[in-house]
């Protein structure tokens, strides 16, 4: 049986980053952890750069995981990049 391969790239994390906005929270799995610093996914639109990055925000007692928030924004300027420009990726 082969493993199977998951990518973690500039669609996972604008997901995330929308869920975060939506539940205030998100589950990150622990392979984006572990393939990514925590601000190293990048990604363009209309030739303005996109920098996503999380981090650990506290613990769920229910489920035992950890919560996460994660964020997307503009490169040149540090501000969020609205959720309409996420959604589109």
């Amino acid at each position: 049986m082969k493993a199977q391969t998951r990518e973690y790239g500039p669609n996972y994390w604008a997901n995330q980053v929308l869920t975060t906005r939506q539940y205030g929270q998100t589950y990150v799995h622990s392979g984006a952890r572990q393939g990514m610093a925590w601000n190293a996914c990048t990604t363009t639109h209309e030739g303005r750069e996109i920098r996503f990055s999380w981090c650990g925000w506290g613990r769920s007692l229910q489920s035992g995981g950890h919560k996460y928030k994660v964020h997307a924004a503009w490169t040149d300027t540090g501000t969020p990049v609205p959720s309409k420009v996420l959604s589109g990726l």
